[in-house]
């Protein structure tokens, strides 16, 4: 399985960050990939989701997973089919220049060889680096907005 991490620092609270992220119209304009989420289930910490997904090549995926989150800490979301896919947003609170913000750990894993085997990890890497950098500067644009 591949990781990718990213990581930014937002000048905005930690929950605001969070309700951001746990908003579904919200979080499919954030996440480039995620055309759209429909929620099955909810309770206070877990819940099951549907999901189209985009990948490169116009090859549409739907899937179903559990998100999972500890409120204004952490968020994420783990599905199996049609292949391992596991992503994470994690937020911690940190001043910077005076200033309160949070810092937005993004992290993907997951392992493609099912659908495409043949993808060097160095180009998926890079490929899925680019897409997550612009899903944090969406993340960035919709607070400011």
């Amino acid at each position: 399985m591949q990781e990718i991490e990213r990581t930014q620092w937002l000048p905005y609270s930690v929950d605001l960050i969070y309700a951001v992220l746990t908003d579904v119209e919200k979080f499919t304009a954030i996440v480039k990939r995620v055309d759209s989420l429909t929620v099955l289930e909810r309770d206070d910490i877990r819940g099951k989701v549907k999901a189209v997904v985009d990948l490169p090549g116009g090859k549409i995926f739907h899937t179903e997973g559990v998100v999972s989150g500890n409120y204004n800490q952490n968020l994420s979301f783990q599905t199996q089919e049609p292949f391992p896919l596991e992503i994470h947003w994690v937020l911690q609170a940190e001043t910077r220049n005076r200033t309160m913000g949070t810092l937005v750990n993004y992290t993907i894993r997951l392992d493609l060889s099912p659908i495409i085997a043949f993808v060097p990890d160095i180009v998926l890497n890079g490929y899925l680096s680019a897409e997550m950098d612009g899903d944090l500067k969406r993340l960035e644009a919709l607070m400011q907005a």
